[in-house]
């Protein structure tokens, strides 16, 4: 069998694109949703007797944010 490259060149990034992306659309919606729960946790907090400061949500905040960008670096 003799295949040009740019033929398996094609083959190589459409079969790792249809086992790549549903995963990285998954780890993109946990992502979102993860902030969106981290957002709504802060608003509920504050409401309470002893609110968060703005330091407290800012710690929780970068911590997350921190914890993706090392996960998308390894």
């Amino acid at each position: 069998m003799n295949h040009s490259s740019g033929e398996i060149e094609k083959r190589t990034i459409s079969k790792t694109m249809k086992r790549i992306l549903p995963f990285i659309l998954l780890l993109y919606i946990i992502a979102y949703l993860d902030r969106v729960n981290l957002g709504y946790a802060a608003l509920q907090m504050n409401a309470e007797p002893y609110p968060l400061k703005f330091l407290d949500c800012f710690l929780v905040f970068s911590s997350s944010v921190i914890s993706f960008l090392k996960f998308l670096a390894t």
